[in-house]
């Protein structure tokens, strides 16, 4: 009795069409996580460019009111800075998951590639090269 062989022609496309839709996959990720921190840059800049201005504002006041000194800032002073070093802690936090996505997504973009040009191989070796054999071999009889 002979078993069914299994459709190998749709697993080499299966293969092919799977790695295709991971390059595309982890190019739209790569991107994405991109264009979302770089927005995210921007205001981090701006707002770090403000943060500074508005210390040097307070501390220039508080000086002219002699409340400031460098071992008793005051609360306003501290308060600002704080902030400050929040937003460049959660743009530091942004970065390091740019820099993670880039690297998965690197990574999936090259087994993507492999496994198109793999199942395309596969498929092309193992599924047409056999049926362009079989159909030379029938015109050839055919003629005959």
């Amino acid at each position: 009795m002979k078993l069914p062989e299994p459709p190998t022609d749709n697993i080499y496309k299966f293969i092919a069409i799977t790695g295709l839709g991971l390059v595309l996959y982890s190019l739209l990720i790569m991107f994405y996580f991109e264009s979302k921190y770089e927005n995210l840059a921007i205001l981090n800049t701006a707002d770090s460019k403000l943060s500074r201005v508005k210390m040097d504002e307070i501390k220039s006041r508080l000086t002219a009111e002699n409340k400031f000194t460098h071992e008793n800032p005051s609360i306003e002073f501290t308060a600002e800075f704080e902030a400050s070093w929040k937003n460049k802690k959660q743009f530091e936090l942004a970065m390091r998951d740019v820099a993670i996505a880039r690297v998965y997504g690197r990574d999936a973009m090259y087994i993507g590639i492999l496994m198109f040009f793999f199942g395309m191989m596969l498929w092309y070796l193992r599924v047409q090269v056999p049926l362009d054999r079989q159909l030379k071999n029938l015109t050839i009889n055919s003629e005959r």
